[in-house]
């Protein structure tokens, strides 16, 4: 009887697609010399100008309120659906929550017109005046696995007797325009910056629809 020769096995090369992006992106977001040792990144630019003191609305931003997975030293990179991982050797110079709060605070400041934004501990002189409170959560502050920086959360106003006036969810997708840490950070920035935007937007409108109703 003739003996057919056996075939070789079939080889597997139908990786799926979104495990093989996030090899491809967290390769290249890892490309360094173990001796160069970790690099440390910052959110927020310099202090533009000196905050002002008065304004005839006070508005206090209270700490921001980061999901636990976030408050990590590493950036944190999402490598699917269901699986995330906080880097080794490329970390935040800054506790995340602090940075994301001053530069808030800044952007907030600078764009609200008559406004004085407070931080959680300040004190007045004038106690009796109102003081409308932010609440900022983020859940989201990562880049994922298809090449894009993702930020999500909520924000909040509240009056002084702990009235919701006005909130809302919040997400941005922006995309990285190569590999690399260094440009994760920047779109995650980019997003955070359009995100604070549209907070000032809405505390803006908030105030406006409360004096028209007034």
């Amino acid at each position: 009887m003739r003996r057919h020769a056996r075939k070789p096995p079939r080889r597997r090369w139908w990786l799926p697609v979104t495990a093989l992006a996030a090899t491809v992106l967290i390769a290249g977001c890892s490309t360094r010399q173990p001796s160069e040792g970790p690099t440390h990144y910052l959110l927020t630019d310099e202090p533009s100008a000196a905050e002002p003191t008065g304004g005839q609305r006070l508005l206090r931003v209270q700490r921001i309120e980061l999901a636990g997975y976030l408050d990590v030293e590493g950036v944190v990179m999402q490598t699917s659906d269901v699986a995330v991982r906080a880097a080794r050797n490329h970390l935040w110079a800054e506790d995340l929550a602090a940075q994301l709060h001053r530069d808030l605070r800044q952007r907030l400041a600078e764009r609200l017109d008559g406004v004085r934004v407070l931080g959680p501990d300040e004190r007045l002189h004038a106690p009796q005046r109102e003081i409308m409170e932010l609440t900022v959560t983020v859940d989201r502050f990562q880049g994922r696995f298809d090449g894009y920086a993702i930020v999500g959360g909520r924000w909040q106003l509240l009056d002084s007797a702990g009235e919701v006036e006005a909130g809302q969810r919040f997400q941005r997708e922006a995309v990285l325009s190569h590999d690399g840490y260094p440009a994760l950070v920047g779109s995650l920035k980019d997003a955070w910056t359009n995100i604070v935007a549209g907070i000032a937007n809405g505390v803006r409108g908030a105030w406006s629809a409360d004096g028209s109703a007034g």
